[in-house]
């Protein structure tokens, strides 16, 4: 039932409810936005599958994901010298080892273990077969993905075992001790992958690149097959594999272990968004599940191994092969995808290393038959297996760490926005809108929603506790505090939002009140009231509470610095147009905002300067730039909820700060 206005308040000029109580938990509120944003996705993939008819469809799908994937990864890095060079040998039984260090960018290096046949019993040359490491410290010291490598070379397949970056040798944070100072490999990809996103590009092309070179080394051996290499890989080895063998034509056959599921099945719904690596930019939006790795190989030998007791949904592997299945029948390759199940827990037990390698004789040796591990199948030390002299790639001359290289891009393209010189106004604010994914100004934009829950009267002042509905689905609490002589202030009334919610500014926002200010206080999306649970899988000092919801808006191609300065907008509005009807009619509003609020606020300023003359900034937080370029221990370093995908190509954060109004200094 709607309100009639309440004494001062006059709030009478969009919808008012009153309500007797409000829900006391909110910290889902984003992410049951987001997946209901998921769902709608799911719904669009599913029709365009459904409308893949011919070979014809397959490819055209094909190449527009190619496309949108390379762009949403930041594209690839270029050729250069490989300059590979052979460190050791170790001989075991039925196999040997050669230790490899390659440069798969200037100044990267690659550290692998190349376990070959015996030529006594296997000619040569040999098909060979890529093997990407999962997250493990040690890298390819461990002692699963070393068994894997070698049960293909004692049947005849080469293997190069490769450490991906973060993991054996090339580890990038180490204290002297030469332990990790970012909690492992996960939280080195994390740091790393949290430092690209400014710059447009994603930690997964400097990985995929890795292995493309890796198999640019394997063909120009003598030894090996160029015609018949395969990539294989379990859980993060899994990711490498599935992305390496979408981009990659080479690969013949290809084995993807504890990996293939679905982005709209349960994932997003249980663990939620994981390493910066398998987090592409859009691609949701744009279409790309894992399914689509699978149609992207239509239709050449492709295996899913699948524990199932895995945390990712059997169900949903099930489900991913099945419609693949029906791709690959349409490009006459039906007997070309597999899928092998281990009643295991996740990781790439001994029955999906056999089924993997018995995939691989088939399709790169032309034999079918059982493979089955030796119990006493020998593998490496890991002082054997060490490429390097101390262990660590860094120690190499002329070695340089990824944060190097996000540094050298910050510092490019930097210079490219100076040679470009400053932006007029309507260009920044055009990107700031395109960058941010906020609503255009233009769209018609829905009424914000205010019920009442209850009301304070204190000395001097009234507190209404509200909750805003700025969009279907967000319902945000807030606090509006009124002066006793508020009809006699001409003064626009004051928005005030911060990252850490209302609730710690109550004596600040109280000294704004005394002094005659109107003053709404919102806990924007993500803050305060709405801040999640724990979302463990990220280091919360580091990437924010909000680390798993921003990289599910990530995965949609959205930014929760967008949907943030969208509160704000629709907060503003409101708050503009409940003023006392017998003031003169001003649809202007005063913002003010505390820390890394700093960053929407800004961004709706700028896109919205007639509803938001008027800004006050304090405790600005440090630049995008400064974020890349400072590296992953950098005080205070910006959360994954305050980055947006590719924001350096065009602006920095003072750029847009210059774009407002000055602080104003008369509350």
């Amino acid at each position: 039932m709607q309100a009639k206005p309440t004494g001062a308040m006059g709030l009478c000029v969009l919808a008012v409810f009153a309500t007797a109580a409000v829900a006391d938990d909110r910290s889902d509120l984003v992410r049951g936005y987001l997946l209901a944003e998921v769902d709608a996705a799911a719904a669009v993939h599913q029709r365009e599958w459904k409308g893949l008819a011919s070979p014809a469809d397959v490819a055209a799908r094909r190449q527009r994901l190619e496309r949108a994937f390379l762009t949403a990864i930041g594209s690839l890095p270029e050729r250069a010298p490989l300059t590979p060079r052979v460190t050791g040998r170790v001989v075991k039984p039925g196999y040997s080892v050669e230790k490899i260090i390659l440069a798969s960018q200037p100044g990267i290096h690659v550290t692998a273990a190349l376990f070959l046949p015996d030529e006594r019993t296997f000619l040569k040359p040999w098909p060979a077969v890529l093997v990407a490491c999962g997250h493990a410290d040690v890298g390819k010291a461990f002692d699963g993905y070393q068994r894997a490598a070698a049960l293909l070379a004692t049947h005849g397949i080469a293997a190069l075992l490769f450490d991906p970056i973060g993991q054996g040798e090339r580890r990038q944070f180490v204290d002297p001790a030469g332990k990790s100072t970012c909690g492992g490999c996960v939280g080195e990809h994390n740091a790393v992958g949290a430092a690209t996103i400014p710059l447009g590009r994603n930690l997964a092309s400097w990985m995929i690149w890795d292995g493309i070179r890796s198999l640019d080394y394997l063909a120009s051996r003598p030894d090996i097959r160029a015609d018949r290499l395969g990539c294989m890989g379990n859980s993060g080895g899994g990711t490498q594999t599935a992305y390496i063998m979408a981009l990659d034509d080479r690969v013949t056959a290809a084995a993807v272990s504890c990996y293939i599921t679905s982005l709209f099945g349960r994932l997003p719904r249980t663990i939620g968004p994981q390493d910066a690596e398998q987090n592409i930019f859009g691609q949701l939006t744009f279409g790309m599940d894992h399914a689509d790795y699978l149609l992207m190989r239509a239709a050449k030998p492709t295996l899913v191994c699948a524990a199932t007791r895995d945390f990712f949904d059997i169900g949903d592997t099930r489900q991913s092969v099945a419609d693949a299945r029906r791709i690959f029948w349409l490009c006459g390759g039906a007997d070309r995808l597999a899928i092998a199940e281990a009643d295991a827990e996740h990781g790439f037990s001994q029955p999906l290393r056999e089924a993997a390698c018995r995939f691989m004789l088939r399709w790169l040796a032309d034999r079918d038959e059982p493979v089955t591990e030796p119990a006493k199948l020998e593998v490496l030390a890991a002082a054997e297996i060490a490429c390097t002299p101390t262990g660590s790639v860094l120690d190499l001359p002329g070695a340089r760490t990824f944060s190097d290289l996000a540094a050298a891009e910050s510092r490019r393209l930097a210079a490219a926005r100076l040679a470009r010189g400053p932006l007029d106004a309507a260009t920044l604010r055009s990107r700031a809108l395109a960058r941010s994914g906020m609503r255009p100004p233009h769209e018609p934009a829905p009424a914000a929603r205010v019920t009442v829950a209850e009301v304070d009267t204190l000395p001097g002042m009234r507190i209404d506790h509200l909750t805003i509905e700025t969009e279907p689905g967000i319902e945000l609490p807030a606090d509006l505090w009124t002066p006793p002589a508020y009809e006699e202030d001409e003064r626009p009334g004051v928005l005030f939002v911060s990252a850490a919610g209302r609730g710690p500014h109550d004596d600040a926002i109280r000294g704004m009140v005394a002094a005659g200010r109107r003053v709404l206080a919102v806990d924007l999306r993500g803050t305060g009231e709405t801040a999640p649970g724990p979302q463990n899988y990220f280091d919360v000092r580091r990437h924010g509470v909000n680390g798993q919801d921003a990289y599910l808006a990530y995965l949609l191609g959205r930014s929760l610095v967008g949907m943030q300065a969208d509160d704000i907008v629709a907060c503003g509005r409101w708050l503009a147009a409940s003023r006392q009807p017998t003031r003169p009619a001003d649809a202007s509003v005063e913002l003010i905002a505390a820390g890394l609020a700093v960053i929407p606020a800004v961004h709706a300023a700028a896109i919205h300067p007639e509803l938001f003359p008027r800004v006050g900034l304090e405790d600005v937080p440090r630049s995008w730039s400064s974020h890349v370029e400072g590296g992953p221990f950098v005080p205070e370093p910006l959360p994954l909820a305050s980055l947006i995908h590719g924001v350096l190509h065009d602006y920095d954060l003072p750029d847009l700060i210059n774009l407002v109004p000055q602080p104003a200094n008369d509350r």
